[in-house]
């Protein structure tokens, strides 16, 4: 199957804050406060309902499920995240379907993400919205169809929304939007007087030039300190 252009995890992602974000200006990244004292955490996410990541030209890949886990540092910022996407994870182009596997991965239709996180602004003025910077290292799978096996990878960021905000709770969302392989979300500012900046999230295959694509995930998330679950507060 040529041309898979399409990564139905982002991950997607898959990580990021059971938290609350502050509407007032700041000059900082915004961060995981626990006591009022910036604060490292845990959050582990499942996906509701089936993630998606899709081409521009209409190619698709998803997955039946997904577990992953966030750890935030010390600093409250930022952090690093792994995702795994199984339950027979497939391409589809074209109305045909081929089973994909992450490279390493020794369970078919399984796939692994990495990379990192930071809590961003995904808005300015008056009322500032709070993000996650989600930077993948690339990832590589290969899809299979009649014999016929492609190699595809992805590469680039995306940047998905955390709510609820202004609650301090143990329990949020990461919300990744698309449509039809544009990303919702593309602009945001890692301070409230940066400069705006863009994500961009690429898949190609091995012979293919890479194509723009658009994650739609839903994460719910769960917050732990020290190993036990905890509501800790984003404060942007």
């Amino acid at each position: 199957m040529r041309h898979l252009r399409v990564l139905g995890l982002a991950l997607l992602a898959l990580f990021a804050v059971g938290a609350v974000a502050s509407a007032s200006a700041s000059a900082a990244l915004p961060q995981v406060l626990v006591g009022g004292v910036a604060s490292a955490a845990t959050f582990k996410g499942t996906s509701e309902p089936v993630p998606k990541l899709e081409t521009l030209k209409g190619t698709f890949v998803e997955c039946e499920k997904s577990a992953s886990t966030t750890e935030i540092g010390a600093n409250g910022e930022s952090g690093t995240f792994h995702v795994t996407f199984s339950g027979k994870c497939h391409a589809v182009r074209s109305g045909v379907s081929a089973e994909c596997t992450g490279l390493g991965d020794t369970t078919k239709g399984t796939i692994l993400a990495l990379g990192t996180v930071k809590f961003v602004y995904d808005k300015l003025g008056t009322e500032l919205g709070v993000a996650a910077h989600l930077t993948l290292e690339p990832v590589h799978f290969e899809c299979e169809a009649f014999g016929v096996k492609e190699l595809v990878k992805v590469s680039g960021d995306l940047l998905c929304l955390i709510t609820p905000i202004n609650t301090l709770t143990a329990k949020s969302a990461i919300l990744c939007k698309q449509t039809k392989g544009d990303s919702t979300e593309l602009k945001y500012w890692e301070t409230s007087e940066g400069t705006e900046k863009i994500t961009s999230l690429l898949t190609a295959t091995a012979e293919g030039t890479a194509e723009s694509s658009g994650q739609e995930t839903h994460e719910n998330l769960v917050s732990f300190v020290g190993g036990v679950e905890k509501a800790v507060t984003l404060d942007g």
